[in-house]
């Protein structure tokens, strides 16, 4: 009768709650009069170098997805998934990290995780006037991408200084450019991870779906010199003592509570023109889904009984799973909404009602011209990325072959990601990306992807590999490549990573002079990859003119304040505690429960409570993390904020900036949030914060740690 009380008084809180405001707000562009009027009641003081609220100098970019400081000794919270090829690197057979789980009893036991990056953004500058400067819109559509390029690439030579990287993002499709300085560590070390039976409890059955009840967090630490600074991976190093970090709250959440959210979201693309999104729903999505079912069976085949590949290939599959799930649902969500449907109607609209109606009609066209070249080469270049991008070698061997290609010229004229500065990253790249490499796997691919191609038809086969195999009968084409695979991989010594990175050092004659078979295959394949380049340009430079004036139309025709697309820089946004009906007489409460999570015990994987979390009870110790209104021990929660992949790890804070939560994911009929954000049924999925207290306290003994923290009860 009490969780039936429990359940009416929250659907009529939540009926009465205002709507939630959609948008991923730049953090020097907040809308502070509607967050107060929301329920925010914290001082926002603006840092001056910044522009940003100084809060925001607790959250941390790291590896591309969102965390945030915890403690000034540099402790550093992020979801389990984020981590989790982190975790894999640093797993053996013999000592499973990544299964069992683990927990450093003291500083010298926390464990350094190789080609982890956490970085803060510590200064945010418009530069649109240096970018955008004289450049007219007759100018050749590639000159004016190159010189888009080069400008920002000298501003990045200007201003990159030592421990800092700096970024050149365009927003509002090409309308402004910003500079972006952040202080970027190199040496980040596992501290807390739970066992993979918690940190991904349900696996991909549960992945994007409500109810959900996982531990999804780990704790790393941020190390740097003596000084504060950032530096490469020293035993010496020191914690570092962050400008900011975050106070946690165990007071816990209710129905309506107001909560905001800070990360680092990576793409939306909500701005798509109708035609741009019919190619996507129709024929994209399809393609990528089918492409990733075909890698994951055969992931799975070869490990079914091997437990060696199986962790080696846990993240790789992992990270496939994750988009094809979601490719998936925003196939179905978007059908049901139909929202071609809607980009059309918009579109009408714009050239009934917009001032500038023959512009508006004109650039509509000019996309649209655009966009008949883009469908007509996709399939042709899909089939080329897969060959050049799937198998681990040859891909290696493509990014070295390019290195050497681009450092022959000065480096303010060398692509973006190819420049000196680029070495370390590019290094990097290699080395991790062998973490998941065996050879078994690679031949396979290699020779499936090889066959496709040269049995394609004639208009969209590569001139390059049919001069390979020009003098043999298609019906012994199956035999050929199988043996010309084996011979690359049997006389390349690319291998080893070391020889690898080894490769990038090579003055050009000697790269030039080298007989390994991969790197010749790797300067065929850039060949092509080049091309493809030139084209990419001519049609961005284009679109540099025409998106920031097809921009210019929604602003003018739209109601209310349009923000720019999610492109990897922080944002804030901002909602309520809030469940949804995801189908009639359907109604998901917004909270989970530690009864819930037993009750989905089956003993083995991916729904198995470990025997130490069945023990946990009410008592004295566990009290602060227990849920009077729940009568349970909470897990995860729903808010209907706006977010999308790259959040993941974001920190969710309580009315007055407290850290309450973790995000890690969205409920499956809200995927389609890249696209639309919808009122009714848009949630964020996130951990309780009570739920990681309680088990570093009851099941883990970590007193240390724990009074590392700054918790409010």
């Amino acid at each position: 009768m009490k969780k039936l009380i429990f359940f009416l008084i929250s659907l009529l809180t939540v009926t009465h709650l205002s709507v939630a405001d959609e948008g991923m707000y730049l953090l020097n562009d907040l809308p502070l009069k509607e967050m107060r009027k929301a329920g925010l009641r914290m001082r926002v003081s603006l840092d001056k170098e910044t522009g940003y609220p100084e809060i925001a100098a607790g959250i941390v970019n790291l590896n591309g997805s969102s965390s945030s400081f915890i403690s000034s000794e540099g402790l550093l919270l992020t979801n389990h998934h984020v981590a989790f090829s982190g975790i894999q690197q640093v797993s053996t057979l013999e000592d499973n990290i990544l299964e069992n789980g683990f927990l450093a009893q003291s500083r010298n036991e926390e464990r350094h995780i190789p080609n982890f990056k956490a970085a803060i953004t510590i200064s945010f500058e418009d530069i649109s006037d240096e970018i955008l400067h004289a450049l007219s819109d007759e100018m050749d559509p590639v000159a004016r991408y190159d010189s888009v390029e080069y400008r920002i690439k000298r501003v990045i030579a200007r201003e990159e200084k030592v421990n800092e990287k700096i970024l050149v993002h365009s927003f509002y499709h090409g309308k402004s450019y910003y500079l972006i300085r952040r202080l970027e560590f190199k040496d980040v070390r596992l501290v807390y991870t739970p066992p993979r039976a918690l940190g991904e409890f349900g696996g991909n059955i549960d992945n994007w779906m409500w109810p959900r009840h996982t531990a999804d967090f780990t704790l790393l630490r941020v190390y740097a010199d003596s000084l504060n600074n950032p530096a490469e991976f020293d035993p010496q190093n020191v914690p570092y003592h962050p400008k900011k970090y975050l106070t946690l709250s165990a007071k816990g959440l209710q129905p309506g509570d107001f909560t905001m959210v800070l990360g680092y979201p990576g793409r939306t693309q909500r701005y798509l023109t109708a035609r741009e999104a019919a190619f996507t729903l129709t024929v994209e999505y399809p393609a990528e889904i089918q492409h990733d079912t075909f890698l994951i069976g055969l992931m799975d085949s070869l490990s079914v009984n091997d437990p060696e590949k199986a962790l080696k290939f846990a993240s790789r599959i992992k990270g496939l799973n994750n988009y094809k799930k979601k490719y998936e649902g925003m196939l179905d969500g978007l059908k049901k909404k139909d929202i071609i449907a809607e980009k059309i109607a918009l579109e009408k609209e714009l050239l009934e009602n917009s001032p500038l109606h023959m512009k508006i009609d004109q650039i509509l066209q000019q996309l649209d011209s655009l966009q008949t070249e883009y469908e007509a080469s996709y399939f042709y270049r899909k089939r080329f990325n897969t060959l050049q991008q799937d198998p681990r070698l040859v891909s290696n061997a493509s990014m070295i072959c390019r290195w050497n290609n681009e450092k022959q010229k000065p480096d303010l004229e060398r692509s973006r990601g190819y420049q000196a500065r680029d070495y370390d990253a590019l290094k990097q790249r290699l080395m991790y990306s062998m973490a998941s490499y065996e050879e078994i796997l690679d031949k396979l691919l290699l020779n499936h992807h090889l066959l496709a191609s040269l049995q394609a038809p004639e208009n969209e086969r590569f001139p390059f590999l049919d001069s390979l195999f020009s003098d043999i009968p298609n019906e012994w084409l199956p035999q050929a490549v199988s043996a010309f695979v084996d011979s690359l991989y049997k006389n390349s010594k690319l291998a080893d990573p070391e020889y690898q990175v080894s490769l990038l050092n090579l003055p050009a004659d000697a790269f030039n002079s080298l007989q390994d078979p991969l790197i010749s295959f790797g300067l065929m394949l850039e060949t092509q990859a080049e091309k493809f380049r030139q084209e990419d340009k001519k049609r961005a430079g284009e679109k540099m003119v025409l998106m920031p004036r097809y921009f210019d139309a929604l602003i003018r025709s739209s109601n209310k304040p349009l923000y720019p697309d999610a492109n990897g820089t922080l944002r804030y946004t901002y909602g309520h505690i809030k469940g949804y009906s995801p189908a009639d007489a359907i109604w998901y409460n917004p909270f989970t429960t530690l009864t819930g999570l037993y009750e989905k015990d089956q003993g083995k994987y991916p729904f198995y409570v470990p025997d130490a979390l069945k023990e946990i009870q009410v008592t004295p110790n566990t009290r602060p993390y227990y849920d009077e209104r729940l009568h349970d021990f909470p897990v995860n929660f729903l808010h209907d904020v706006d977010i999308t992949n790259g959040n993941s790890g974001s920190a969710v804070l309580d009315k007055k900036g407290n850290l309450v939560g973790l995000a890690f994911d969205e409920n499956y009929e809200a995927i389609t949030s890249d696209w639309i954000y919808d009122d009714d049924l848009t949630r964020a999925i996130s951990v309780d914060i009570r739920f990681l207290l309680l088990l570093l306290k009851d099941v883990e003994k970590a007193e240390t740690l724990l009074n590392e923290l700054t918790i409010l009860y």
